[in-house]
């Protein structure tokens, strides 16, 4: 009985090897490829498939269009007497709960002026594409937004009209770019870090709601903080400062009331 079973697992046993070894030998047989050529239909659809757009370089192409429109100007700072307040939370934990407002890192590809201005001032429509966002809305990645911002080009005589420091050496029919100190336009080709809303035109000035569906921006989002959630961001060097450039002196000094807003600066670029 012992004779057999020894017997028996000998068997088993060589069985096992021979098994082995002929999974081994066709392992070392060289395989055939076994991909299959793409179809007439694949090639199609490959060719017909929409390239991924390359935003910098799209970038690129508008802003040297805006400068072969407009050339050399004059730029004109105003103060839009109003101050300053920012309502943004102060540390990234509260940023992160903030209902209804999301905050983007986003490339600014264009600008587009508005035809008309409101209250006598010009505004100018700034197209942003999203690459990263930071907190809120996960959808809004890798889409393309627009911020209406005050600023643009006018006329001189109207911009300094009644100013006691008018240039008479300016014509008053020189175009020149007017803007706004607290709300700066960001330039095309630029990084911005901002804090993005949908409208809600039952919530805003019913003459610039009015004003908003006249030009068709009424697709635009708003920025929810452009005193306090509004950067400039650059990729080389990854330093992060405000759009608005009294508010950043105001951080990189000593008064303690403004070191939560320099903390949350640096807890918003070490996430970018």
């Amino acid at each position: 009985m012992m004779t057999m079973r020894w017997l028996g697992r000998k068997l088993m046993t060589a069985g096992m090897v021979g098994i082995l070894a002929w999974g081994g030998l066709s392992g070392c047989t060289p395989k055939q490829n076994q991909t299959q050529p793409p179809t007439k239909q694949e090639k199609a659809a490959k060719k017909s498939a929409p390239a991924r757009p390359n935003y910098q370089q799209i970038a690129a192409r508008n802003l040297a269009a805006f400068k072969a429109a407009h050339g050399s100007y004059k730029t004109f700072n105003y103060d839009p007497q109003i101050d300053a307040i920012s309502l943004a939370p102060t540390t990234f934990a509260g940023l992160e709960k903030e209902s209804g407002s999301t905050l983007v890192r986003a490339l600014v590809t264009n600008w587009r002026q508005a035809e008309t201005m409101f209250e006598q001032q010009v505004y100018t429509a700034v197209t942003l594409h999203v690459d990263q966002v930071v907190t809120g809305q996960k959808k809004l990645r890798d889409k393309t937004l627009t911020l209406v911002l005050p600023g643009g080009f006018r006329r001189y005589g109207d911009f300094a009209q009644g100013s006691a420091y008018k240039d008479p050496a300016i014509p008053d029919d020189t175009a020149v770019f007017t803007s706004n100190e607290l709300v700066p336009l960001p330039p095309i080709g630029t990084t911005v870090v901002v804090a993005v809303g949908r409208r809600d035109p039952a919530k805003q000035y019913a003459p610039y709601a009015a004003w908003l569906k006249k030009e068709k921006l009424t697709a635009t989002v708003e920025c929810t903080d452009s005193s306090g959630l509004f950067w400039r961001y650059d990729p080389q060097t990854e330093k992060l400062t405000y759009n608005t450039p009294t508010r950043q002196k105001e951080i990189d000094g000593t008064w303690p009331v403004n070191q939560p807003m320099a903390q949350l600066t640096r807890d918003v670029a070490a996430r970018l």
